[in-house]
């Protein structure tokens, strides 16, 4: 069973937004953000551009305690004399927390997640080549599935007999053997 939580926020309440880049900032929210104020337009929140539904409660999405907020999308409708200015908000789930704790756990995740993306960018493919000849017995791109393959593909030539060298490769090429970059994702486990 999993409880969920749902709030109604107020001016002056403080919510925490953690960016891509996983740093944490502290929002005071205003009766401009909850869109309150006499126009009823709710400011944009964050580098997304989340709002909140006026008068709507918010609940959390997960166990991360990340809020489902809104999106708003508004657009011309209809023609002529009939036409009006319709707006819809969609939900998402959004990356503004109500417990700061809760903020900076999920940063910390972002920036493991946001290494662990920008180490499998820096290598482009894995090459599997025969030892002694160095011909090409196999290519895939590198990626969190390819190591599968790799492990699936050195047990099916050792099965054969063959012997194998495997390789890594960086985005100019340059040659890196697999052992090395093996050490390197262990961070990443």
């Amino acid at each position: 069973m999993k409880v969920i939580n749902s709030y109604i926020f107020e001016p002056g309440d403080k919510l925490y937004y953690v960016n891509q880049e996983a740093s944490v900032f502290s929002i005071e929210l205003t009766e401009e953000i909850l869109g309150i104020s006499d126009d009823r337009n709710p400011s944009l929140i964050g580098d997304e551009g989340y709002v909140f539904k006026p008068f709507e409660p918010v609940r959390t999405y997960d166990d991360y305690g990340r809020l489902y907020l809104w999106k708003k999308e508004s657009r011309w409708v209809g023609r002529g004399m009939g036409a009006g200015f319709e707006t819809r908000y969609i939900n998402e789930v959004s990356n503004i927390f109500v417990e700061e704790k809760s903020a900076f756990n999920y940063a910390e995740i972002l920036k493991k997640y946001n290494k662990k993306k920008e180490f499998f960018r820096s290598y482009s493919k894995i090459e599997i080549k025969h030892a002694k000849s160095e011909r090409l017995l196999n290519s895939l791109s590198f990626s969190s599935y390819s190591l599968i393959e790799v492990l699936k593909l050195k047990n099916l030539y050792k099965e054969e007999g063959t012997p194998i060298k495997v390789v890594v490769l960086d985005k100019e090429g340059k040659e890196y053997d697999y052992l090395k970059i093996q050490k390197e994702l262990e961070k990443f486990i």
